[in-house]
């Protein structure tokens, strides 16, 4: 082989990997959030999306489908100072990917504690 032709296939190699790196298929059921640099730059909906590669990536992948919190059980105490104790669930959809990944830790979490709270006012 000369040098050429190993630097011609050397170019097409990186020319589809580029190309490849650019295409991202997000599944019906997730979101990806793309950050650039580092920086939040948009979020991908489900379907055929390009983005720039070597510049952008696919930082976070968020699943979009309804999830349910585990069972918790709370004492209330009524107006008429009966004391109750609850068991309640929670079931929650993610409907801003953005904001779940960037304004919150953890999102199960924060859910919990204010659905804990809700119940119990």
């Amino acid at each position: 082989m000369t040098m050429t032709t190993i630097i011609s296939i050397l170019i097409f190699v990186l020319i589809v990997s580029t190309i490849y790196m650019g295409i991202k298929i997000v599944p019906q059921s997730k979101e990806y959030i793309v950050e650039r640099f580092g920086k939040y730059e948009k979020t991908l909906p489900a379907g055929l999306s390009l983005i720039v590669p070597y510049i952008e990536r696919v930082a976070h992948k968020i699943s979009i489908l309804e999830r349910q919190l585990k069972e918790f059980k709370i004492s209330v105490i009524t107006k008429d100072n009966v004391e109750v104790m609850l068991e309640s669930t929670v079931f929650f959809r993610v409907t801003d990917a953005s904001r779940s990944v960037y304004r919150i830790a953890d999102v199960e979490s924060a859910i919990d504690t204010a659905a804990t709270s809700i119940v119990r006012s």
